[in-house]
């Protein structure tokens, strides 16, 4: 089985792109399907081959246009393609940060400039999910309403979104990193397993 993982994009010099990936990541996966292989992707021909496709996170979207930067531009058409692919191939999706509020907003969610930064309490419904959690935060925009056939999972206390899941399709969005955490905290493990629930 295996999973293809759509890194963050940096301009390193004058339209020299490079791949940029937390290596922290590929721990993360290791830990949470020991089944799994992980591979980087960076075109939406690819997405043929993977089980899991995982848009990772870094930065945010840029909802001004006078605030795109070469890369900004580039990682969110190649992202969009990947993303569109994978629904067309019905194959299961997961955002995390910057990955969960592009997928929400090809998904028609409406998402908001405000800043979250650092840990703070999220709420879920989930059954055998506490319902109170810590989690890191590390974005300048949040999720404020859901798309059609898109499903709260999780939300902090201002009420933006922190987790969701398509209704009817293997798709789970996540805001905050589970990677960067020192230990890997169980609401991450337990909501990413979801995406192999039937």
């Amino acid at each position: 089985m295996k999973i293809g993982i759509f890194p963050k994009i940096v301009e390193t010099y004058k339209n020299q792109f490079e791949l940029c990936l937390d290596i922290r990541f590929k721990k993360f996966f290791e830990k949470t399907f020991p089944d799994y292989s992980t591979n980087l992707i960076f075109s939406h021909k690819e997405v043929k081959e993977y089980d899991l496709i995982v848009i990772a996170g870094g930065n945010n979207l840029k909802l001004s246009k006078n605030q795109i930067t070469s890369s900004d531009y580039l990682r969110e058409k190649l992202s969009k393609k990947i993303v569109m692919e994978s629904l067309k191939l019905n194959k299961k999706l997961l955002g995390i940060c910057y990955g969960a509020q592009l997928i929400a907003k090809l998904l028609n969610s409406k998402i908001v400039k405000k800043k979250h930064v650092g840990e703070h309490q999220i709420f879920t419904k989930q059954k055998k999910i506490k319902k109170r959690n810590m989690v890191n935060s590390y974005h300048n925009y949040v999720i404020k309403k859901l798309g059609t056939n898109l499903k709260i999972l999780a939300w902090a206390n201002d009420g933006s979104i922190e987790a969701y899941k398509h209704k009817k399709k293997k798709i789970l969005g996540i805001m905050w990193h589970p990677e960067r955490d020192k230990n890997i905290r169980k609401i991450s493990q337990d909501l990413l397993k979801t995406l192999w629930k039937k």
